[in-house]
């Protein structure tokens, strides 16, 4: 197939996946039901408004089931090689009652993951994934077995982790991994989560336990981190576990497309003939890296990868970024209007490039590693040169967020050619709300639309370049406020005196 064929198809893709997620749920992953407030929740949580006042007018998927009687929940067919990382929930039938730690039903840690529960399972301690990062990305190891200590949990516990549906599908597994990275041998994820442990009616309470502070010393299991080196090599087999947009703005090569959503079910793991078939393609002699931005969403996939048996490592397009040429492109200026801006409301994102006149001018804000750039020098008009500028991917209008649906698998699209430009909105846990594809108004200015259906607080933008199958990214070079719509009051009477 010709270049401009190769594009037609990926052009024709993206449209129908345009299609295909305007007629889904907001939340793909956890629709149990089909208006779930639960992500609302959670979203307000990790913009730091208050939990209390995050929940007074929110239900959890559990809770929204229990008052639906025709609410019925269908667990995937577990294999039982699935058991050396899935704790179903009728194992606790009766260890509550015959284990020799009766309040934490077996294990000596239950660790709940979620971001703004309303309920844990009895005896659980909480640590909301997000305490374990810092702007997206994960925290150094000592900052990481410190968290872990003061929570109570040493090296030498069993653990149980689990987590509340969400969007996302990140938590209960990235936390596995971090655990098993760290060396932690004991440690399983709760099959079906809170969900299924409230539908057996297994007791649950309103406030997390608090366990003694104890040191956690790790251990580094190296073997389940890649390295640039090692990916690099070609010797591997490389899935990448981003959107189908964030995909074809830029990936590491001969990935194969496997977003992280497509391994979930209803918030739990598919089953094994499900994910053997979407695996289909690999080759189980072979090691497998995962990566996505940070690698925290990679880790809903590298779990599956690991339930399956497997040889799994973990990456991150980050550090692959941060190891390749750069174009030779500054940003000048960037703003939105409005901003402040509404909830629900369109904003306009502008950028500005120009060149860079010297390597050492080169914007420190973009991923890149200055002992190993290759430099694309380009005169005059610092975007042109490389085709008709074209955006990979359109927004949801309907949500403002970029989605694919059950898209399956996608292998690499063409890089070569059009520069490429595209806004991600991120919130304040560096977690992807919106993608916009900037088109070139004039010269080296290029603007979208951000349709800002997200809850209020501060959102960072960053900015993707791609040109010549080279990526640059300028991380955090603007936030954007949204506030609170304002109610309507004017269709409302005034009774009475």
């Amino acid at each position: 197939m010709t270049g401009n064929g190769t594009k037609w198809v990926v052009t024709l893709l993206a449209i129908m996946a345009l299609l295909i997620s305007n007629s889904l749920a907001y939340c793909s992953i956890c629709a149990a039901l089909k208006a779930d407030p639960w992500p609302n929740s959670a979203q307000t949580f990790l913009n730091g408004n208050s939990t209390a006042q995050a929940l007074s007018d929110q239900s959890t998927t559990q809770q929204v089931a229990a008052s639906n009687p025709s609410y019925v929940r269908v667990d995937p067919e577990r294999s039982p090689s699935f058991l050396h990382v899935l704790a179903p929930v009728s194992s606790f039938l009766q260890k509550g009652t015959s284990s020799s730690k009766p309040s934490t039903y077996g294990y000596d840690v239950i660790l709940d993951v979620s971001p703004a529960a309303s309920e844990y399972i009895r005896g659980a301690i909480s640590i909301p994934y997000a305490e374990f990062m810092n702007n997206g990305s994960l925290k150094p190891v000592s900052e990481v077995a410190k968290i872990l200590g003061e929570a109570g949990i040493s090296e030498r516990d069993s653990v149980l982790v689990y987590g509340q549906c969400l969007p996302c599908g990140v938590d209960s597994a990235y936390v596995y991994w971090i655990l098993k990275y760290l060396g932690h041998d004991n440690v399983k994820i709760l099959d079906g989560g809170i969900d299924d442990w409230v539908a057996a009616k297994f007791p649950t309470e309103t406030v997390p336990k608090v366990l003694p502070k104890v040191t956690y010393t790790p251990k580094l299991n190296p073997g389940l981190l890649a390295t640039y080196d090692y990916v690099k090599n070609g010797k591997v087999q490389i899935v990448d576990a981003r959107s189908f947009q964030e995909f074809g703005l830029g990936y590491i090569p001969k990935a194969l497309n496997i977003p992280y959503d497509q391994v979930m079910d209803n918030g739990q793991l598919k089953g094994e003939a499900d994910l053997r078939d979407l695996f289909s393609s690999l080759d189980r002699t072979l090691p497998v890296v995962v990566y996505s931005d940070t690698g925290a969403q990679a880790g809903s996939v590298w779990f599956a990868l690991e339930a399956l048996g497997y040889n799994a490592l973990l990456y991150s397009w980050q550090d692959w970024m941060a190891n390749q040429p750069s174009l030779n492109i500054v940003l000048e200026d960037i703003h939105a209007d409005p901003n402040p801006a509404t909830q629900g409301s369109p904003v306009k994102i502008t950028v500005l490039f120009g060149e860079a006149k010297k390597i050492a001018n080169t914007d420190s804000t973009a991923t890149g590693n200055a002992t190993n750039q290759t430099i694309l020098t380009i005169k005059g008009c610092a975007t042109c040169g490389f085709g008709s500028p074209q955006g990979f991917a359109n927004i949801n209008k309907s949500s403002g967020v970029a989605q694919l649906g059950n898209s399956g698998r996608m292998t690499a699209p063409s890089q070569a050619g059009s520069f490429t430009c595209a806004a991600m909105v991120k919130d304040s846990a560096g977690s992807n709300v919106g993608q916009v594809s900037m088109k070139q108004i004039a010269g080296d200015e290029y603007s979208g639309i951000w349709n800002a259906n997200v809850g209020p607080g501060s959102y960072k933008v960053a900015i993707v370049v791609s040109a010549s199958g080279i990526t640059k990214i300028f991380d955090n070079v603007l936030e954007i406020k949204i506030v609170g719509a304002e109610k309507d009051t004017s269709k409302y009477k005034k009774v009475g005196n």
